[in-house]
């Protein structure tokens, strides 16, 4: 019998009640058993999908509530899906997710999966990016001056970062010695939403970079980037790096803070399988 639980993070930026219970219906019409939990503090997600017997684990959120699931599912033979419940849903448009989540309701499909890479920085997991410099410190802002507008606090305090004194930081891969004071290490294509980043291997973790402090060349390579034509930082490929430098970064969009000054980060090929 397959036992599916939905997990849902009340405070999301899109979180509604009468398209949970919409969701609920639809997932009952073609699962055998569904359960609700709601989330009370930050990686009470990662316990819930990892302490239970479901099949089937469904985020109901935004990529902060989906990282913490799919923490939980890692290593088991769970299904993970999502609903498009957060702010941005950037994994939902890598991965062609409607960002209606009663209509990613009724598509998807139980017997069909797809097996994805998953990042690791640390002890954490990221299944979109790692953003070291004016990406982290705009994370960084926005959830030290929390705003109940999380897409307009990102644009305010982007202006902000953008004005910000960054250092150089350091980054090993491939027997090389890279510095650079931006950079992101993606596993995806897309970006705070709807931008697209650039071409990527999807089987690497891929790094944009740039090697300069100027402001000039992060001003275009940002204006590249919302207009369509991608980020225009330098760009390397890897299966492992090391970065050195700052104790804090972004991942998948929420702030991380470590006690060092160092992390490593690590890709592991189809780690968890996907329902669409």
């Amino acid at each position: 019998m397959l036992k599916l639980l939905l997990i849902v993070n009340p405070i999301s930026g899109g979180f509604n009640k009468k398209k949970i219970s919409k969701v609920v219906n639809i997932l009952q019409q073609k699962i055998d058993v569904v359960d609700v939990a709601f989330t009370e503090y930050k990686g009470h997600a990662t316990e819930l999908a990892r302490n239970n017997d479901h099949n089937i684990i469904i985020a109901a959120g935004g990529d902060g509530l989906l990282n913490e699931v799919a923490l939980g599912v890692l290593h088991t033979n769970k299904l993970l899906g999502v609903l498009p419940f957060g702010t941005a849903n950037v994994f939902c448009c890598e991965h062609n997710i409607s960002l209606n989540p009663i209509k990613a309701a009724k598509n998807i499909d139980f017997n069909k999966y797809l097996s994805i890479p998953v990042g690791f920085i640390d002890k954490k997991i990221f299944l979109l990016m790692v953003g070291f410099g004016y990406d982290a410190e705009v994370v960084r802002n926005v959830e030290k001056k929390y705003h109940s507008f999380k897409k307009l606090a990102h644009i305010k305090y982007g202006i902000f970062a953008f004005f910000h004194k960054f250092n150089k930081l350091k980054t090993y891969i491939n027997g090389k010695e890279i510095y650079f004071t931006h950079g992101i290490y993606s596993l995806a294509s897309v970006y705070a939403g709807n931008f697209h980043l650039g071409t990527i291997n999807k089987n690497k973790v891929n790094l944009f970079y740039t090697d300069t402090n100027s402001k000039f060349r992060l001003f275009n390579a940002l204006l590249s980037l919302f207009i369509g034509f991608g980020l225009k930082f330098l760009r390397i490929q890897g299966n492992s790096f090391k970065v050195e430098g700052t104790n804090f970064c972004q991942i998948d969009g929420e702030l991380y803070t470590s006690d060092k000054t160092s992390f490593y980060i690590t890709l592991q090929k189809k780690a968890i399988n996907l329902i669409k």
